[in-house]
């Protein structure tokens, strides 16, 4: 039981190994997410402050999804991606508690 044991770790160690060594897809590539209170939202942008105090601005494009029709004052969460050096929604909801 112990030699299958040991045959298991060791089979084993060089997918976690691998796992660290592999690098994280490029920004462009990846979705971000947040949450904050709408500051200000128009069919172009959104501007929510965070928890932190800080503001954050969003561009809307052709493929973003807005969840409702929301306003100033929401508790929205917020996936995006950064493109361009500009954060582009994919997706926009409103946390209701």
């Amino acid at each position: 039981m112990i030699r299958l044991l040991t045959l298991v770790l060791i089979l084993l160690q060089p997918a976690c190994v691998w796992k660290l060594w592999s690098k994280k897809p490029p920004l462009e590539e990846r979705t971000f997410s947040i949450y904050g209170t709408v500051e200000t939202v128009d069919p172009s942008t959104l501007l929510i402050r965070t928890r932190g105090g800080d503001n954050m601005q969003f561009a809307f494009v052709d493929s973003s999804i807005k969840g409702s029709d929301f306003g100033p004052g929401a508790y929205v969460h917020v996936y995006y991606r950064i493109r361009n050096e500009a954060k582009e929604i994919t997706m926009v909801v409103e946390r209701i508690n």
